[in-house]
């Protein structure tokens, strides 16, 4: 075994993250304008 991580190890990474953050950013942005609009009606 080497140490370290290998070019194609590295994009996976990358990839699978922006995959996660592209999953999960409408639905946080979705949680933080429902928030602020009942903080406003109150």
């Amino acid at each position: 075994m080497k140490k370290g991580f290998t070019l194609i190890e590295i994009i996976a990474i990358i990839i699978l993250l922006s995959v996660i953050v592209l999953i999960t950013y409408p639905v946080i942005n979705n949680l933080i304008t429902e928030s602020k609009e009942k903080l406003y009606e109150k």
